[in-house]
């Protein structure tokens, strides 16, 4: 995956298959040479190093779970309602990081096994997650899933926030699991850098899918929503960071 910013060229080893190309501040162009990640790649594009670059990426460090509460919107036959749910998601970022440098991070998605007493199937699962506004996003990509066999799955920035979202159907009684999101982000002048999970808005769904209802086939919305974005991973900047 290259990246084009300006004039002064970085690189940084993603994976053993992949280089990521930092330059300058804005953003250009983004070309995927080995298109969308592969399973097998997670744990090597967690850890990227500076090959020959005088500026390296910080590598994430273990953050631990977050759980993430949700009321989540559901129809059914002649009305409504709202209903709890939550998923767990992990992340690891830099404990710090010097202003303006660039650092990874790494939020993991949760296994997810669609109930049979409420779902045929589900299909396009969508996950939100709001960028820091005192960080630059300079690269984004997916890493490792399960289950995800036949399925379009992307990971798309947009109205300043990444969302991940995967085609499906998954059949309902069979876990699967949406890739790792990774990003690689530039730090502000001060912090800290807090990467969460949320819709964008408050009218906007944190996580969603479309299902089938067992009771006829019919297709149902599953939108949940948070009061506000939960945080993930937290990277303060400090100057000797």
């Amino acid at each position: 995956m290259t990246m084009t910013l300006g004039r002064r060229v970085r690189r940084f080893a993603i994976s053993a298959m992949t280089t990521l190309t930092v330059t300058g501040i804005a953003v250009v162009s983004v070309a995927a040479a080995d298109g969308p990640a592969r399973a097998g790649a997670a744990a090597a594009a967690r850890a990227p190093q500076a090959a020959g670059a005088p500026q390296a990426a910080r590598a994430p460090q273990a953050a631990g779970t977050t759980t993430v509460g949700y009321s989540c919107f559901v129809t059914f036959q002649g009305g409504s309602t709202t209903v709890a749910f939550s998923l767990d998601f992990g992340g690891s970022a830099p404990a710090q990081v010097a202003p303006l440098r660039p650092f990874h991070v790494v939020i993991d998605s949760p296994s997810i096994t669609p109930s049979p007493l409420h779902n045929i199937w589900v299909q396009t699962v969508r996950v939100v997650f709001p960028l820091p506004p005192n960080a630059q996003l300079l690269g984004h990509w997916l890493s490792g899933g399960a289950g995800l066999a036949g399925s379009r799955t992307t990971l798309r920035a947009a109205d300043g926030g990444l969302v991940l979202e995967s085609s499906g159907p998954f059949p309902a009684s069979v876990p699967f699991q949406l890739p790792s999101v990774n990003l690689l982000l530039r730090a502000g002048r001060s912090g800290p850098v807090t990467v969460s999970q949320g819709g964008r808005i408050l009218s906007e769904p944190s996580f969603s899918w479309v299902h089938a209802d067992p009771n006829g086939g019919t297709l149902r919305p599953f939108d949940c929503f948070v009061p506000a974005p939960v945080p993930l991973t937290s990277t303060a900047v400090t100057p000797g960071g």
